[in-house]
């Protein structure tokens, strides 16, 4: 028998969050007070987050051992696995490497790290926070670090557009699905449409087509892309840092800007923290099966 509204548990809504900013507006601040405030996070970085939260917990001992970290330099690949592990099919991760692990990859050392994740497991107390999109979305043109080819700087396969937006869009899906809370950090970037002259016909130049909208959207594989990406969140906050030095979070919705969600005003970012969003701090909720440290050695022989 279906539930009506007012039968539905507190808490079962998790927040899926979208924060947009511009670089040190205070993101990871943002998400480094919800560890303080209680919750337990799970800090994904690939994008220089680790001195901000350092500084930010650095006399929170406590709100510290509630945070697990974890950095990559290939958050496409790391993303697109770990949200969808489970139990019965884990992701098994080479953090010093930044790829999948195999048992036949050749020359491991039996000492190398492998991790074992199973997200499926992470209970819906918990907050994901992904450092950055902008980052994951490089990585997805293939311009994310030293190692990749950078074809599309090469200008050899203008078709990784479309690779790139089918994979950060599956990750978006994967992103909306998920049980638990997540805090995605985001660049903002304008996007601009143009129109052709009334009455044109065939290819018209740049200078002159007419500008319809300028839209302020999340910095994405494309600008399209950042605008569509947003109907995945239901919270969309854009952070400033105001005359006075502070920073505010703004849930309005306006003309000219992707955004908006509860609780649909702006105030300063200690006066709507994450805890607000979700109706309090929840209970502490403990869990070792979602992560599984090992060796090379643990791994090959079954041993973890």
């Amino acid at each position: 028998m279906a539930s009506t509204l007012d039968e539905l548990p507190e808490g079962d809504d998790p927040v899926h969050l979208l924060a947009i900013a511009d670089s040190k507006a205070g993101k990871s601040v943002y998400g480094a007070q919800a560890a303080i405030d209680g919750f337990t996070m799970i800090y994904i970085d690939s994008d220089n987050g680790a001195s901000a939260l350092k500084y930010a917990m650095k006399d929170k001992p406590e709100a510290r051992k509630r945070t697990f970290y974890l950095p990559t330099s290939r958050p496409m690949t790391f993303l697109t696995n770990f949200l969808r592990s489970t139990p019965a099919r884990p992701m098994v991760w080479m953090p010093d490497r930044n790829q999948l692990w195999s048992k036949l990859l050749p020359g491991v050392a039996d000492d190398e790290r492998v991790w074992k994740f199973a997200a499926s497991e992470i209970p819906k107390q918990w907050l994901v926070n992904i450092d950055s999109w902008t980052s994951t979305s490089s990585d997805a043109l293939g311009i994310g670090s030293a190692e990749q080819k950078a074809e599309l700087l090469e200008g050899t396969n203008q078709g990784i557009y479309g690779e790139a937006n089918a994979n950060l869009t599956y990750i978006c899906n994967l992103l909306q699905k998920v049980p638990y809370h997540v805090m995605v950090q985001a660049h903002g970037t304008k996007y601009e449409v143009y129109d052709k002259p009334p009455g044109s016909t065939g290819v018209v130049k740049q200078k002159d087509l007419i500008l319809r909208e300028t839209k302020e959207v999340p910095v994405s594989c494309s600008r399209p892309h950042g605008e569509t990406m947003v109907s995945r969140f239901n919270h969309i906050g854009w952070l400033y840092v105001n005359n006075l030095g502070g920073t505010e979070i703004d849930f309005t919705r306006k003309p000219g800007r992707v955004g908006g969600g509860p609780p649909n005003r702006k105030a300063k970012v200690e006066d709507l923290p994450f805890s607000k969003l979700t109706n309090g701090v929840p209970e502490p909720v403990t869990c070792d099966t979602w992560w599984i440290e090992g060796t090379h050695a643990e791994f090959k022989a079954g041993v973890k």
